[in-house]
């Protein structure tokens, strides 16, 4: 039988993947803690003055940290799979990005695919209340801290308009002159995303 490659962070299904992995962490610790919570204040009497209360509320700690997380990937969402299949359709020899989830002191941006080529970082909100231009403002911010500034962001939330683009793109692409972005440099612009993503 062959093994379940693991989902990682801008892989299609990323988001659902992780939600459901940090509420199932977070109700295996919180039940841990309370069993031995409860396991102490049986055995002794009924007493929560015992050394497996302060073991039982250190492991409390972890289990609200993971909670923390599970009600994060809750809030977001990730990319639909009739999305994926417009974007692949539009643009198949691109290597596809899916599930962002960037957040900022002021709001939080969901962008369901980003797509690199050449100079060009573009991506798409399937959320009704991203702002687009400020969530360019603020993955440019941090492109620049990590010294790529030529690099031009544009994120779209009209579905007809993205893949039109991707399209363009596509048809545009030629990989003899492509000399904008080694693998490295895609690497790097994309590792930059993926860091400051939820």
């Amino acid at each position: 039988m062959k093994k379940r490659e693991k989902i990682r962070k801008g892989d299609f299904g990323y988001i659902a993947y992780t939600r459901k992995t940090a509420i199932l962490q977070a109700v295996i610790l919180y039940g841990l803690s309370l069993s031995i919570l409860l396991a102490g204040y049986f055995y002794n009497g009924r007493s929560i003055r015992n050394i497996l209360t302060i073991v039982a509320v250190l492991g409390f700690l972890p289990a609200s940290k993971s909670m923390v997380s599970a009600i994060m990937f809750l809030k977001a969402k990730g990319c639909s799979a009739v999305l994926r299949a417009r974007i692949i359709e539009s643009g198949e020899n691109f290597h596809h990005y899916y599930d962002f989830y960037f957040t900022s002191y002021e709001r939080n941006y969901q962008i369901s695919h980003m797509m690199l080529m050449n100079q060009l970082l573009i991506g798409f909100s399937e959320a009704n209340q991203c702002d687009c231009q400020e969530c360019e403002k603020h993955l440019k911010t941090y492109l620049k801290q990590q010294d790529l500034k030529d690099i031009e962001v544009k994120i779209f939330r009209d579905p007809d308009e993205y893949c039109e683009r991707i399209a363009e793109l596509h048809y545009q692409y030629d990989p003899q002159n492509d000399t904008a972005n080694s693998p490295d440099r895609e690497a790097n612009i994309i590792n930059v995303m993926k860091a400051i993503s939820l």
